[in-house]
């Protein structure tokens, strides 16, 4: 494995970095080619500089966020290939496909270009890996968005007893 991959996913998510890795041997088994990853964790100020290309600074508009970026939670990677020692992007149709169907091979990971229709060298943590972060495995994070989605019914069905009750009130009855 190349240095600079070792070193792009130390910073990684540790849950997310054995779907990296695999990812890697699986791109470079069918494309015969060493994958490199070039952009992996990146700080907000590496972030908001890619945002302001193609807006406020010169060349291509290459992300639409600054905040919202899984590169900021180390659960996304940019991927090229070393050809004869130069970076190179994938060019045509039917490797991109390949590209593609090698990444929706490995459980738990997403395609830039599946989830918006562009930027095909991106790759992220699968939707549903949310909680990650905080260390909540998948299954954990949907029982607890479930519990706190009961929880806003409650409060959504007190917030309803409670304009009911001022609808009392101003009529001039008095609860007792």
């Amino acid at each position: 494995m190349l240095e600079r991959n070792r070193k792009a996913i130390e910073m990684l998510n540790a849950d997310f970095r054995p779907l990296v890795e695999k990812l890697l041997i699986e791109l470079e088994r069918e494309f015969k080619l060493q994958p490199i990853i070039t952009d992996g964790k990146r700080t907000v100020e590496e972030q908001a500089k890619l945002y302001a290309q193609g807006r406020t600074e010169p060349g291509e508009i290459v992300t639409y966020t600054i905040y919202g970026s899984n590169h900021l939670k180390g659960l996304a990677v940019d991927i090229a290939f070393n050809n004869n020692g130069k970076t190179y992007y994938l060019e045509s149709e039917a490797d991109w496909r390949k590209y593609g169907v090698i990444i929706r091979s490995i459980d738990g990971l997403a395609w830039g270009f599946d989830l918006w229709g562009f930027d095909k060298p991106h790759v992220q943590m699968k939707e549903g890996y949310e909680g990650i972060e905080l260390g909540i495995r998948p299954d954990d994070y949907k029982e607890l968005m479930k519990k706190a989605q009961r929880e806003v019914n409650k409060v959504q069905a007190l917030m309803k007893y409670l304009a009911r009750l001022a609808k009392f009130w101003k009529r001039g009855y008095k609860v007792t």
